[in-house]
């Protein structure tokens, strides 16, 4: 990168010891340019002057060197780097965010030091980082351009960038072959199956993390046995699942395959009433949903189109009632379920809802083939 250099004009001479030729004296600091940062929490700056030659009465003059001082205050320099006699010097480990201001001397043989340069200042914005981590299955992918870091924890790869304050940054989320996006998280919530997200006006630091479902059943030789999957066999209890609330359950596949029907036990008073079940993944996208009417107490079974869960994988199980005449779901004794506000007439929703946590899980299954 060239650098712009500055006239500067003659020193001044002033009354000496006579052991030093070099007098007290002050020059101009050139132009400064800004080298682009080598990592996200420092930046560096190069300075570069004209070296005096004479006094301002024509008197030759010699420098042996010079200092570069710093500081985050006008006038007021903490820190001084001797650079010996040259006139360009690059200052490394500065701080995004902050403000510089810098001022050079030239020193004779004698280490005598003239005055100050005039002073010039630089600001250096802040950035901060977006994080990607994507499950096995598929990738989250950066702009090409951009500096991308990239680790991996166990089956997931974590891809790091930087990005100025204010800037905005597109990312891309791609399933590999025979996989679909079950969900995209942004800072720890849902903005379901998104295939881009953009992140605009960034004043703090992100994550985004991706999930990935199979869109094919098993490659293995043997074909899983046809079988329901249950959250929970525990005693049966009661919670409320009126048209108010929406009840979702999580559970985990116990094996890799295809599921069709899903299943809720509830209880019936008054008329027949139309349900909705869906399957969600664990990031939150809706993979699969049916209706039916019940008509009866017990097991309610729902066929959906086809789904596939991989084993091992959390998944979600969620049951929406359209009328009070339905007005409890059995779930079973072990915790972690939750409720949110219901809206039966426009179906369960892309993306699982954050919600008040219930005390007890739904009585559901999955049947996996």
């Amino acid at each position: 990168m060239q650098t712009k250099k500055c006239k500067l004009p003659l020193w001044q001479r002033f009354p000496v010891n006579p052991v030093t030729f070099l007098t007290i004296a002050a020059f101009f600091l050139a132009c400064i340019s800004l080298i682009p940062a080598s990592k996200a929490s420092a930046a560096q700056t190069t300075l570069s002057w004209s070296a005096p030659s004479t006094y301002a009465d024509g008197t030759a003059m010699t420098v042996n060197g010079y200092k570069v001082y710093q500081g985050t205050a006008k006038g007021s320099y903490t820190q001084s780097v001797d650079v010996g006699n040259q006139t360009s010097y690059t200052l490394a480990n500065l701080v995004n965010g902050s403000t510089y201001y810098f001022a050079v001397t030239a020193y004779d043989g004698a280490k005598t030091e003239s005055a100050y340069s005039n002073e010039m200042s630089k600001s250096f914005g802040a950035t901060y980082s977006i994080t990607a981590t994507s499950g096995p299955g598929g990738s989250i992918n950066f702009p090409s351009g951009v500096s991308v870091s990239t680790a991996t924890s166990g089956s997931s790869v974590i891809k790091t960038a930087s990005v100025p304050q204010g800037g905005s940054l597109s990312l891309s989320v791609a399933p590999a072959s025979g996989y679909a996006i079950s969900g995209v998280t942004v800072d720890g919530a849902s903005v379901g199956a998104v295939s881009s997200y953009t992140f605009s006006n960034v004043i703090a630091n992100h994550t985004v993390s991706a999930t990935f479902a199979s869109t094919t059943t098993s490659t293995t030789t043997t074909t899983p046995t046809g079988h329901w999957d249950d959250i929970t066999t525990g005693t049966s209890a009661y919670q409320d699942a009126t048209p108010s609330y929406m009840e979702f359950s999580p559970m985990t596949a116990d094996t890799t395959g295809k599921v069709t029907a899903l299943r809720v036990r509830i209880y019936q008073y008054g008329a027949p009433t139309a349900i909705r079940l869906a399957l969600y993944s664990a990031g939150g996208a809706k993979l699969t949903e049916g209706t039916m009417t019940v008509a009866a107490a017990g097991y309610a079974t729902v066929s959906v189109p086809a789904a596939y869960v991989t084993q091992g994988a959390t998944y979600y199980i969620a049951a929406q009632a359209a009328s009070s005449m339905l007005y409890r779901f059995a779930c079973g004794s072990t915790t972690g379920g939750y409720e949110a506000p219901n809206s039966y007439g426009s179906g369960l929703p892309a993306a699982l809802p954050s919600g008040r946590w219930g005390g007890k899980l739904l009585n559901a299954s999955m049947y996996i083939q």
